[in-house]
């Protein structure tokens, strides 16, 4: 549910604009699945490093091999069943375990903006809340001594943002059009912020406890960039997202290329 938002050319408009409704290819549901990755995968491990490590491995999988996907099937059930295979290796054992079991996700969230404009600039101050349920089913590996079981699962966490975006538009001397973009928000969670499980060493009933990657508590989220209207059917943009907590960075570059005929 979004009430309020500024779009691309900077205007002010209560539904996304209608590319948001394009259907990308497969590399791109990949790509916008990795969100779904992380909060995944940090059950599993006790430092970010690790959980990244699995993530990235993960991702260059499913994109090597990505024209095995079938179109319309369940992507995050494929993606699971990727990073759900391991290896264990260490001097004189080498062994693959694998699982394939199932994870759903639910979000509830709601944003509430207030347009204002200053002169070239249209500014928005904002407020949001969001709820994630995330639950995954018992397994059992296959894959000899090292396989391990698992029960069944579920995590909840919470997340209110308190912010503000900015845009403008500004016509260059040589007619082309930039439209520079920014916004800066508070993100505070709450609930369970460690998740943790229970594992079974199958080939001894020996059971352990794990706990995964902690979300921080607080954290600053920052986007900047902007788009450059080349003509009227050519538009190259770049943008950096960060997210900043006490003990924990998170920091991308996204650029874009559209041309519409």
């Amino acid at each position: 549910m979004l009430l309020h938002r500024i779009s691309a050319d900077g205007e002010f408009t209560s539904k996304p604009p209608a590319d948001e409704a394009y259907q990308p290819d497969v590399s791109r549901q990949i790509e916008n699945e990795i969100p779904f990755l992380r909060r995944v995968v940090r059950r599993w491990h006790r430092e970010q490093a690790d959980a990244d490590d699995l993530v990235q491995d993960t991702l260059v999988r499913a994109l090597a091999n990505s024209h095995l996907y079938e179109p319309g099937s369940d992507l995050r059930a494929w993606l699971y069943t990727i990073a759900t295979n391991r290896s264990v290796m260490f001097p004189g054992f080498s062994e693959q375990a694998s699982a394939r079991y199932n994870a759903q996700e639910g979000q509830v969230f709601g944003e509430l903006g207030y347009g204002m404009s200053f002169g070239d600039i249209a500014a928005e101050p904002f407020a949001g809340v969001a709820w994630l349920h995330l639950s995954t089913d018992g397994f059992t590996e296959t894959g000899g001594v090292s396989a391990l079981g698992g029960a069944s699962g579920s995590d909840d966490v919470g997340y209110s943002t308190l912010g503000a975006r900015w845009a403008s538009n500004y016509l260059m001397a040589n007619g082309m059009m930039l439209m520079p973009r920014a916004s800066l928000a508070w993100q505070h969670a709450f609930a369970a912020l460690t998740p943790t499980t229970t594992l079974t060493l199958r080939n001894t009933g020996a059971a352990f406890g794990i706990w995964g990657v902690p979300i921080a508590r607080d954290a600053a989220l920052i986007e900047a960039g902007g788009d450059l209207q080349l003509s009227a059917q050519t538009k190259v943009g770049i943008f950096y997202v960060g997210q900043l907590a006490t003990n924990a960075q998170d920091h991308s570059v996204k650029g874009n290329f559209t041309w519409r005929f």
